[in-house]
């Protein structure tokens, strides 16, 4: 108890000693009256939260101006729906929380703003994120997180923000006027045992039929996989000895902390992608016996789930150590990783974009260049059949490049840089989307405060604007005629047969392998071109019924249209 008065004693003198050594700028420091970019774009609207003001201070002391940042966009109607979420600048001391605003989507105006955070009344420890806006209708609007549960270390209780001492919490908030209608809260799941000295690893809620389900893969048990557990319309677990699992391949022989679950992301319509790795040896870490791979399931029915692809993603990881550290974006109906390398000269992003389905559309092994560097990659913020959208901060964040990226290219063409007309201004874009005929870009504005102030100390707001795609020069019409199509599909043949189909002209059909998937989308067998014996393929030990070959390049990309086969 002594420890925890004396903590709070220095928190508070700390805080009141910093108020008053900045409270000059905390007052009368106020956002611009717009933003100009130069020539002469404006924006069609910008909004600047006054609640979301934040000042940095130098021993991170959070305040009622603390730093936040724009996590999601969704669009339904005629509204915006953007959530924001608190940045933990001091893990296990300050709470999180989240801000969701509805926006008008023509004008920018604010209908409403629900507060879940310390300074609105939350003192829970809670952390939310990108995908946490778990449903929208009419009514209401279901926000999913995680409450912390404390240790305790030497009489102190600190909170680790980590699956471990983590639970399932939903908000359900008034589509009408943003009003709290309920608030839902698991039991402590730090009760379960597959959660035994589980210090990271991945986890989600999924609602289906009044129900909820939560996913949970942690480290070090492949045998377990993701577990899937039925929760009740409560949040309550029903029986925590039993749940589903989406299996993780590999040896079978693991040694403890080789193996992890990584990342678990909503592709909507109840499919989900997942992300693993496993090791084999730490200290060959370019050697060729790792697996780095992402699963596409089918979560329709929680219970029975359904792996539609696995996509192994080892070789665009050769000589790279951070095998797991890799981001993965849904955007529109696309899916789009890149991983940052280094590759002897700068700091390299790589990028693959495929369909919901794993099907790779391009591959672009290097986004940077001397003259374009992007040191946090790219934001997809629009995508279709033909084509990918996405922008990118350079040169300090004073510039913004709109890029773009078609099916089988590997270098992006920049459409459009933005930079803003004041030079001590700079954006910092959290998340994007291309909204109708509208870029709407959400993030923070930068700007310096006095004269000769050093860069550190600058004043951040919390922005949403939206850009006029007609007035940026950008068509999102593809031409069709120009689009390079599929070469008609290989003929196999005899076809119905026992299992093995002979590919006509073999040595004229030019690809590295082929996929064998099912009817139901499941891709069950791969065969490089150099394992065909006698330009066969066998299909002699899958079950009888339709199954679609389809081919590919060594860069994945498809190369013609998929054969249709019967196995009798």
């Amino acid at each position: 108890m002594k420890k925890q008065l004396l903590f709070l004693t220095l928190l508070c003198n700390s805080f009141i000693l910093y108020c008053l050594d900045n409270s000059c700028l905390l007052l009368d420091s106020v956002p611009p009256d717009g933003l100009l970019f130069k020539n002469g774009i404006y924006p069609e609207w910008i909004n600047f939260t006054k609640d979301d003001f934040y000042f940095p201070t130098e021993d991170n002391i959070r305040t009622k101006y603390n730093e936040r940042f724009v996590s999601s966009i969704i669009s339904q109607g005629d509204f915006i729906y953007i959530l924001e979420n608190t940045i933990d600048i001091r893990p296990g001391i300050d709470p999180d929380g989240f801000i969701l605003r509805k926006i008008e989507k023509e004008t920018g105006e604010e209908i409403w703003a629900y507060h879940n955070t310390f300074f609105s009344g939350n003192s829970n420890h809670e952390s939310f994120h990108l995908e946490s806006i778990l449903s929208i209708n009419e009514d209401e609007i279901l926000v999913q997180g995680l409450r912390q549960f404390p240790f305790i270390d030497n009489d102190f209780p600190f909170w680790l923000l980590g699956p471990v001492n983590a639970t399932p919490v939903v908000y359900t908030i008034s589509n009408t006027d943003g009003e709290i209608i309920d608030i839902k809260i698991s039991s402590d799941s730090t009760l379960l045992d597959v959660k035994s000295n589980y210090r990271f690893g991945s986890q989600s809620l999924i609602e289906n039929s009044n129900k909820f389900y939560y996913l949970y893969g942690g480290p070090n048990r492949k045998e377990n996989g993701v577990m899937i557990f039925e929760m009740d319309e409560n949040l309550e677990f029903i029986d925590t000895s039993t749940f589903s699992q989406i299996k993780i391949e590999g040896p079978e022989n693991v040694l403890s902390s080789n193996i992890k679950p990584y990342q678990i992301r909503s592709l909507g319509n109840n499919k989900y992608v997942f992300s693993y790795r496993y090791v084999k040896d730490w200290g060959n870490i370019f050697g060729d016996d790792h697996l780095i791979q992402i699963a596409i399931v089918d979560l329709s029915d929680p219970e029975i789930p359904n792996v539609i692809n696995r996509i192994n993603l080892n070789e665009y990881f050769i000589e790279d150590y951070h095998v797991d550290d890799f981001m993965i974006s849904v955007i529109d109906e696309s899916i789009v990783i890149q991983k940052e390398s280094y590759n002897g000269v700068l700091d390299q992003y790589w990028l693959l974009w495929m369909d919901m389905d794993g099907n790779i559309k391009a591959h672009i092994p290097s986004i940077n260049t001397l003259e374009n560097y992007y040191r946090n990659g790219i934001t997809p913020c629009y995508s279709d059949d033909y084509q990918l959208i996405a922008y990118a901060a350079k040169d300090g964040n004073s510039k913004i490049d709109l890029l773009t990226f078609s099916q089988n290219d590997s270098t992006p063409t920049i459409l459009k840089t933005l930079e803003l007309e004041n030079e001590n201004h700079a954006l910092i874009n959290y998340t994007g989307k291309v909204i109708g005929n509208q870029l709407i870009l959400g993030g923070w504005l930068a700007t310096i405060i006095g004269e000769n102030s050093p860069e550190s100390n600058r004043a951040r707001y919390v922005y949403n604007l939206s850009l006029n795609l007609d007035k940026l020069g950008i068509d999102l019409s593809v031409d069709t005629e120009e689009v390079a199509e599929l070469s008609p599909a290989p003929i196999l043949y005899p076809n119905p047969s026992d299992g093995v189909f002979i590919l006509k002209d073999y040595n004229a059909v030019a690809f590295a392998y082929c996929t064998i998937t099912d009817a139901q989308g499941r891709v069950v067998k791969k065969i490089l071109k150099e394992d065909l014996q006698d330009s066969k393929i066998d299909l002699k030990n899958l079950a009888n019924g339709n199954y679609f070959v389809t081919f590919y390049d060594r860069k994945n990309v498809q190369m013609y249209e998929s054969s249709s086969v019967v196995k009798l």
